[in-house]
């Protein structure tokens, strides 16, 4: 990861609360460290005259109308210092170094127009702080001379490749010349310093490895003034730092190992696998007249069909049944199994189309209903289900998507997602009004809550959810909990920031105003990664928010819903806490679980027997 060095400059426009904004903002990016400018306005002011440059009359006028003092910097800098910043300033003569102690700055940097200033350099090498310069304006055998003959070679020196355009034309950035840098000058560190009017120079300077990019940081890239349109408002800045931090599994990763879960979801959609032709007795062994290929991909493909050739199917198949591992592999599941299960209380997800298949593959005690939109506008009571839901307990999911296009959120912004998300509340309501007065149970609703098209600070969503919940409990006796998410949820086949319940630190407020929640394993495991925080230590300190369990294992960043004993999970101390708790009901929610006949639910109830004690 490159070292992000966020440059004030004079984007404050001489405002001492812009410029705590800035740095406020510089802190919430996650920036390394932030960098002013001075100029002793007495010294460097030439007196206006007819002979002055018009070039020179236009700075001399935005340097003295954004000035900010000697005693506003230090103040800055020790505000910078205790949100956890490297504070750094630059200084255009050595006059001006004398100005400022140098217990409040961590490096120094020469600016490209006074690179040449062999007195500056010498001063700020003697303050024995590491040392940036950057070369905007020379050529490079004026780069070489000045480092050979002021020995900036050092470990302490950065050299920044520049081009003092404000802003760069992407053409002009040569950006082919941080390799020679490096090639050259492997003691020092190199960097970038970025002056277009966007990121992605930026980015590409990551491709090149480099140890510092630096980049001016601004509250409104429109505002008049020198520096603003080459510089980076907070979005632009927090999408750099996205490719910053994850470099590494973008860039660097040279192999792929695994399909991640949209792609998954996506060929399953998109793609292709074999079906039975005809109907098929037990012990038939199969051969490729016997099937053919159709929509959707959720069996045996071309890549693996041999494998299966000439095998025994191990019951009797209907014609356009699909062709799965299951069909070649009976696994049994015995009431000694579902016996300890039901006494840790695990349960499954069912939806009204598959819980009879599920619930006669495996009978547990415990279903949750996972509906979609449209499950939920058509659902139907009938003699089956009534039975069904009289002799088990149950909690409700409800559906991620408010429609074909959105994504559910009761609090959004747009008035037509608002909407439509409360409709479908009221309907899930009035379902689980109807199981209730069948099964005697009081109904639990847990809810993906990504904030989305909310515009307030999470706090505040947090603080609408539990209202919300606290609603519910009075009016419906409906216990509501919002389900925690992964960094990044896979929706719509591909990756959307949930920007709520993920990051681990806003436990601490969930738990100030005492907001229960649904602990999923998997997406709690996948944002400890993220966010590379301990997840027992987390599970532990907050464990008394966690109600209801979704509990499947987890890999890496977006190893989602993956069968048990492929990830982290098992490997956890919160794994075995949360197995053998006989109170808080565990939906195992291997992804797919529920096809080919639950195959991969029943190979993890079987894994699942194997731990509990």
């Amino acid at each position: 990861m490159a070292k992000l060095i966020l440059e004030l400059g004079i984007n404050h426009n001489g405002n001492f609360q812009n410029a705590k904004k800035l740095i406020d903002q510089s802190a919430e990016i996650g920036c390394w460290g932030i960098k002013f400018q001075y100029r002793d306005l007495k010294k460097y002011l030439l007196k206006m005259n007819k002979g002055t440059e018009l070039g020179k009359e236009i700075i001399d006028y935005e340097i003295k109308k954004n000035f900010i003092t000697e005693k506003q910097i230090i103040q800055l800098a020790i505000y910078g210092k205790k949100l956890g910043l490297k504070c750094g300033i630059s200084f255009f003569s050595e006059r001006d170094v004398n100005n400022f102690p140098k217990k409040f700055f961590d490096f120094y940097k020469v600016p490209s127009p006074v690179s040449d200033n062999y007195k500056l350099i010498k001063k700020l090498k003697n303050l024995n702080k590491k040392l940036i310069i950057s070369f905007g304006g020379k050529n490079y055998s004026e780069i070489k001379k000045i480092i050979q003959q002021n020995n900036l070679n050092s470990k302490n020196t950065v050299i920044m490749h520049c081009i003092s355009n404000y802003p760069v034309n992407e053409i002009n950035s040569n950006l082919g010349f941080i390799d020679e840098l490096k090639k050259n000058y492997k003691i020092c560190e190199i960097g970038y310093s970025s002056h277009e009017n966007d990121i992605f120079n930026s980015i590409l300077c990551l491709t090149k490895n480099v140890d510092y990019i630096e980049r001016h940081i601004t509250l409104n890239k429109n505002s008049k003034g020198l520096d603003h349109s080459s510089s980076s408002d907070i979005s632009e800045l927090k999408r750099f730092q996205s490719y910053n931090l994850n470099f590494h599994k973008i860039y660097l990763n040279k192999k792929k190992f695994l399909a991640n879960q949209g792609e998954i979801l996506n060929k399953q959609n998109l793609g292709m696998s074999y079906y039975f032709k005809k109907n098929l007795k037990k012990g038939t062994k199969l051969k490729k007249s016997h099937v053919y290929l159709t929509y959707p991909n959720i069996g045996i493909t071309d890549l693996n069909l041999s494998k299966y050739l000439n095998k025994e199917i191990v019951e009797d198949f209907k014609k356009n049944y699909p062709v799965t591992e299951s069909c070649f592999e009976k696994i049994l599941i015995k009431k000694k199994h579902l016996k300890l299960l039901n006494k840790n209380v695990f349960s499954l997800p069912i939806r009204s189309k598959d819980y009879l298949m599920i619930n006669n593959e495996v009978q547990l005690n415990n279903y949750e209903f996972h509906m979609s939109f449209n499950d939920v506008k058509n659902f139907k009571l009938d003699d089956y289900q009534k039975k069904f839901l009289l002799n088990n307990n149950f909690t409700f999911h409800m559906p991620d998507y408010c429609d074909s296009n959105h994504i559910l959120d009761f609090f959004s912004d747009n008035k037509i997602i608002r909407k439509k998300s409360n409709d479908l509340l009221k309907k899930t309501i009035k379902i689980c009004n109807q199981i209730s007065k069948i099964n005697k149970n009081t109904i639990k609703i847990i809810v993906s809550l990504s904030k989305l098209t909310f515009s307030g600070s999470n706090q505040d969503y947090y603080k609408k959810i539990k209202k919300l919940s606290k609603n519910l409990k009075i009016k419906y006796k409906i216990e509501f909990y919002p389900q925690w998410l992964p960094v990044k949820a896979w929706y719509f086949g591909g990756t959307v920031d949930t920007k709520a319940f993920s990051d681990p630190n806003d436990l601490s407020y969930l738990k100030k105003i005492n907001l229960n929640i649904c602990l999923d394993t998997s997406h709690f495991i996948l944002s400890c990664n993220y966010y590379r925080l301990d997840p027992d230590l987390y599970f532990k300190k907050y464990k008394n928010l966690f109600m209801h369990y979704h509990f499947s294992d987890a890999k890496g960043e977006d190893g989602e819903g993956i069968p048990l004993g492929k990830g982290s999970l098992t490997k956890l101390k919160l794994f075995k806490n949360i197995i053998n708790d006989k109170k808080t009901i565990k939906v195992i929610e291997t992804w797919q679980g529920h096809l080919n006949n639950c195959f991969n639910f029943k190979k993890d109830i079987l894994k699942l027997n194997k731990y509990i004690k």
